[in-house]
């Protein structure tokens, strides 16, 4: 992983920080005109600089502080003195009097001034004594100070409730000194609203940066990497992954730049393990973070985290057993302090999640339970919104090859293994591929509770069925923890075809006793027919027509019209006839018109056909679009031709592939029914002449008297065929008198 400094200011030289000084400018200037202007003859206004860790609080000072020692009209009378984070020795009002006294004398000249100090440092009312010898001092040489504190919020908390109202009479009553401090937290974080310097200060906000803030950073970047048309590039034509980058990062600028050192430059998949090593070098900076917050908010921050998608108060409350206006009173002052980000919905009931993603990678890889997903959920999200599908398979397939070469760390081949099963966008066979070489190349421990999610699985084993790769069909079912219902119905079909027709037997009866077959009702037809197959395969019809005989005198649903549609494909329809009046009185979905159409077929009882199509036109009791074809057909042999072509038209409307080849059966019913001008009507209507032309020109053959020169139009080619459609007209309008 690459090491900058950019965003670092400790590491900085005066040049350096002058130079990368890109962003927060706005902020600078409002601040800088402040002290340009002010003639500090009065007690001036003083400043708190809020943001998170990172956000550029430490640059924006350094920044004025370089700004005023280089104006020439300043720096005649304004000394600026700033004093770190790390000042431990400040625990009391009177060690900041020192602290700035030192610098004084070190930096600007004040020669004495400690010396002052130390004659006073143990008498009665010491912390008062050096103070005025301070004021003093500054008097004499004519100079003011502008006090940079950072991380004010930890001053103040030291200081016990006298120093902090003796601090605000110094700052009211004396223009000697203003204070331009810093603080990840709003001060009402820290102290109750009684406290004395609560609003004190006026607040400068350092929010992330904006899309286009984000870019000058990077541009800046590669500026000092020597990579500018590089990220020229990205900005121009990828801009999604500046988006990306800036909403991973809450925009805020030390985790801007870091990652996107480590992501933008990722040939070789090592980017987990410096993501991982990232982690570790932010560990300090975080882990302040969520210290220096109060015990409440940490808990609300360690909730969020987890849940990472963004969450509900009402979420919060029941996983915390808060009460919701104490999590929402909370998740306020979180917002405040840029750790919580609000999203607004169109009711109360907004969201919340943790406006620096990072953060949020952060805290799920030091404290995300194993085995969680929220674990490696951060990472699915991030590479989905990096990279493109293409992108993402290359990096999948890369990271595949090293592995079988024995090239990955061991530390992040399993994060990166698990973020990979878990995306939605690269194909399940590339996955496929990963996941066996996991387990073949990484230790136990590691690939032990590697698995790929059920509807990959699902999808890959489909799949290799239809196109009969029975090979990896069986490695993928192999693969399954759990099988469910759709497995066992697959792996029946698999092993059926695969003529291991007992096992396939096993697997189709674990599916029809499966009880999620209520959700895939109409998959027990396709079950039942698979056991007859494999029963069949297996020992034989004869011990098939046992089974099935023994399953229908128990009442098993289903058993009975699967045999009869057995038995109608056989073209035996009196035994078809028999198991679908059994199948009716199951009260089967579809038997009804199913038994009607047998005796359309053998042009036999009307009345029992006309009862059952009935009893289907008041229950609306079909399922499938070529039903109501059938149902159309049927009616024509029983001389309802009116609700025939209504059902017809409903088929045609509401199907998405039409069956041609029993449309033409419907057409040639009419022609044998001799209703040839409805059959014309028809094909006009629909526009079916040309796909039906032997039909049309045999329907036309009846009307010549009313078309003469029709028929007449008719290529030789056809005759023939229209000359077996015209007896056959004849034949079945004497059978089905």
């Amino acid at each position: 992983m690459k090491s900058t400094t950019i965003y670092n200011s400790s590491h900085k030289t005066k040049e350096q920080l002058l130079n990368e000084f890109v962003v927060r400018t706005k902020q600078f200037e409002l601040l800088y005109k402040d002290i340009r202007t002010s003639k500090m003859e009065h007690p001036e206004q003083n400043y708190l600089i809020i943001g998170p860790r990172g956000s550029g609080k430490t640059t924006l000072v350094h920044r004025l502080k370089y700004a005023i020692e280089e104006d020439r009209k300043l720096n005649r009378w304004l000394l600026p003195v700033l004093l770190t984070e790390e000042q431990y020795q400040i625990s009391q009002l009177l060690n900041l009097w020192e602290t700035i006294a030192d610098s004084l004398e070190q930096e600007f000249g004040f020669i004495g001034l400690n010396t002052a100090f130390q004659k006073h440092l143990h008498e009665k009312n010491a912390e008062k004594k050096c103070y005025d010898e301070l004021l003093k001092a500054l008097q004499k040489n004519k100079k003011k100070i502008v006090l940079f504190l950072e991380n004010i919020g930890d001053f103040l908390r030291k200081l016990d409730d006298i120093e902090v109202k003796r601090f605000r009479e110094v700052l009211t009553n004396h223009s000697e000194i203003r204070v331009i401090g810093t603080s990840s937290l709003a001060l009402e974080s820290l102290f109750d609203y009684n406290y004395p310097l609560l609003e004190f200060f006026k607040t400068v906000y350092l929010e992330g940066l904006s899309q286009q803030e984000v870019e000058t950073v990077l541009l800046k970047l590669s500026e000092l990497n020597n990579s500018t048309e590089k990220i020229k590039n990205i900005i121009e034509k990828e801009p999604h992954r500046i988006t990306i980058l800036r909403q991973l990062t809450g925009g805020v600028p030390r985790t801007v730049v870091l990652l996107f050192e480590i992501l933008s430059d990722d040939k070789t998949g090592d980017s987990i393990n410096d993501l991982k090593l990232l982690v570790d070098r932010v560990t300090p900076l975080f882990k302040a973070r969520m210290e220096e917050l109060p015990l409440g908010m940490q808990k609300i921050v360690d909730a969020v985290a987890k849940f990472w998608d963004a969450v509900s108060v009402k979420d919060l409350s029941e996983k915390l057993r808060m009460e919701s206006k104490v999590v929402s009173a909370q998740l306020r002052q979180l917002e405040k302090n840029q750790v919580i980000l609000k999203k607004t919905t169109n009711t109360k009931n907004h969201l919340y999640q943790l406006s620096e993603r990072f953060f949020n990678i952060w805290y799920l890889m030091r404290y995300g339970r194993e085995g969680d997903k929220t674990k490696v959920i951060w990472l699915v999200k991030f590479f989905e919104s990096w990279y493109s599908k293409n992108e993402l398979e290359l990096h999948v397939k890369i990271f595949t090859h090293n592995l079988e070469k024995g090239i990955y760390n061991h530390d992040a081949a399993g994060l990166t293994g698990s973020a990979f099963l878990s995306s939605g966008i690269v194909s399940p066979e590339i996955k496929f591929e990963m996941l066996e070489t996991m387990k073949k190349s990484l230790p136990k421990e590691i690939s032990k509770n590697l698995t790929m999610e059920e509807k990959d699985l699902l999808s890959l084993f489909e799949k290799n069925i239809a196109n009969e790769k029975w090979e990896e069909a069986i490695k993928i079912y192999k693969e399954i923890k759990d099988p469910r219902f759709a497995y066992r119905y697959l792996g029946g079909i698999m092993f059926l075809r695969i003529k291991q027709f007992k096992k396939g037997l096993t697997e189709f009866e674990k599916a029809l006793n499966d009880k999620e077959l209520n959700y895939w009702r109409l998959f027990d037809k396709a079950i039942i027919r698979g056991i007859w197959d494999c029963l069949q395969g297996y020992k034989g019809r004869n011990f098939a027509m046992k089974y099935f005989t023994n399953e229908i005198k128990n009442d098993r649903k289903g058993f009975a019209i699967v045999l009869a549609e057995i038995f109608e494909k056989g073209k035996d329809f009196t035994n078809a006839e028999k198991f679908y009046k059994k199948a009716l009185i199951e009260k089967y979905e579809g038997s009804s018109l199913s038994l009607a159409w047998i005796y359309y077929i053998q042009n036999k009882n009307k009345v029992g056909a006309k009862k059952l199509m009935k009893e289907i036109d008041e229950s609306e009791n079909l399922f499938y679009p070529i039903h109501y074809l059938q149902y159309a057909i049927i009616l024509v042999w029983l001389d309802n031709y009116e609700n025939s072509l209504n059902k017809f038209h409903e088929y045609l409307v509401d199907s998405d592939g039409v069956d041609w080849d029993t449309v033409s059966v419907l057409i040639e019913s009419l022609l044998y029914k001799k209703q040839f001008n409805t059959t014309l009507n028809v094909l006009k209507q629909y526009g079916l002449i040309e796909k039906f032309k032997p039909l049309y020109y045999a329907t036309l053959y009846h009307l010549q008297d009313e078309y003469p020169n029709e028929y007449l139009k008719m290529g030789d080619e056809l005759k023939e065929t229209v000359n077996d459609i015209l007896k056959n007209i004849e034949v079945e309008y004497e059978r089905l008198k």
